[in-house]
């Protein structure tokens, strides 16, 4: 521990002291003591993972993954440079090995690697999901795993095939909120349900050159944004298939108006049991990061409600003061992330199954293109 201290004490000190290095400097400490602490323990073999995409998100994924127990980084790839480098400097992986695309297989065939951690553009998700598991490396891919249903569909077949786990990273099953609701909901604890309500209101608005070019259908604010909504719905209906599906939208913004961009949204989804949800979606909610869920059944209502700074409200007369909404998704659902790498850890130990079915990902998949016919066509599209 003294030794990689020391090593990595002079970067350190090139450094400016922010706030942001010195919670990554702590995620690096803890890093070097728990793998220290693991492996005099034995409490759990050390897995190795590699890491694919060094974006933005992947300055989620990765602080997790130094932080938990027994894992190991073994080598970092994206194309880009400066993203390599931006994220090595971040986390001080300057131990860590970093590759392009073009060494992707030879480094599949280390057969001391257990996984790998998929967080690239979303048309590479299936290429590479499908090559790591036809090497039998465990996958994570962060959502979705292909842009198509027969994209999805194939990266699960060759999990299949090959028996290797695919856990596809709809993070909100991971939270505590969504996931207390579910198992209540599941229960029965009010009865049949008759609505159900789901809002995002995203903060801050991504920006302009992501929005433009994330999606080819037109609509990402569904296809990009409101896949976790569809992934919610889909998980407490228990992969019911819709029977009707209408969707409509709008872009209030006016440089988004004239990009053809739309950034707000609303659609009705329809079930045979008489069933029906509403999704609403907002590029750019002004107050804070707004995501909430509400489930009205015969017996009672469920509620998960937007999350704030500090829960404190304070009520006066003629007045009542609360505190600001979290302000953006990485604060909002930090602890489900790192829920689902703890939970894909245990998948490849062999003690859990991807709580993401096969089954459930492609009906996500289903729905959206409906939703993208029925708003190409606005009107009304049937499954």
């Amino acid at each position: 521990m003294a030794s990689i201290l020391r090593r990595m004490l002079p970067s350190f000190l090139q450094k400016s002291k922010t706030g942001a290095e010195g919670r990554n400097l702590a995620v690096y400490i803890q890093r070097c003591q728990r793998s220290t602490d693991v492996s005099k323990n034995g409490r759990r073999a050390k897995i190795k993972l590699g890491v694919l995409g060094c974006g933005r998100i992947a300055s989620l994924h990765v602080p997790n993954i130094l932080s938990i127990p027994g894992l190991e980084i073994s080598w970092i790839l994206d194309n880009n440079a400066d993203q390599i480098n931006a994220l090595k400097d971040n986390f001080y992986l300057e131990d860590v090995q970093s590759y392009g695309t073009s060494d992707l297989d030879s480094l599949l065939d280390d057969n001391t690697l257990n996984g790998v951690v998929i967080l690239s553009s979303t048309n590479t998700h299936t290429d590479y999901t499908c090559r790591a598991l036809k090497k039998g490396k465990a996958v994570f891919v962060e959502k979705p795993a292909g842009e198509s249903v027969e994209d999805i569909e194939l990266c699960y077949s060759t999990a299949q095939q090959n028996n290797t786990p695919l856990l596809t990273g709809y993070n909100r099953r991971f939270d505590p909120t969504f996931s207390s609701l579910q198992k209540s909901f599941h229960a029965g604890d009010i009865g049949d349900p008759v609505f159900i309500k789901l809002t995002s209101r995203d903060c801050p608005r991504p920006s302009l050159d992501f929005l433009k070019n994330c999606d080819t259908s037109g609509c990402s604010i569904l296809s990009d944004m409101g896949i976790h909504d569809i992934d919610t719905l889909v998980w407490l209906t228990k992969s019911e298939q819709p029977e009707s599906i209408f969707v409509q939208s709008h872009a209030h913004d006016k440089v988004m108006n004239k990009m053809g961009v739309d950034d707000a949204l609303m659609m009705m989804v329809k079930y045979k049991s008489g069933l029906i949800a509403s999704i609403d979606l907002v590029r750019d909610s002004v107050y804070g990061y707004d995501i909430r869920v509400e489930i009205f059944g015969s017996g009672g209502m469920l509620s998960g409600d937007p999350q704030r700074e500090v829960s404190l409200r304070t009520d006066q007369a003629g007045k009542c003061n609360t505190s600001s909404l979290l302000y953006s998704f990485n604060q909002r659902f930090n602890q489900a992330y790192r829920n689902e790498i703890e939970h894909f850890i245990r998948c490849i130990e062999g003690t859990e199954q991807p709580l993401i079915t096969a089954q459930e990902s492609v009906l996500t998949a289903k729905i959206i293109e409906k939703g993208l016919e029925s708003w190409r066509n606005k009107t009304v599209a049937y499954f």
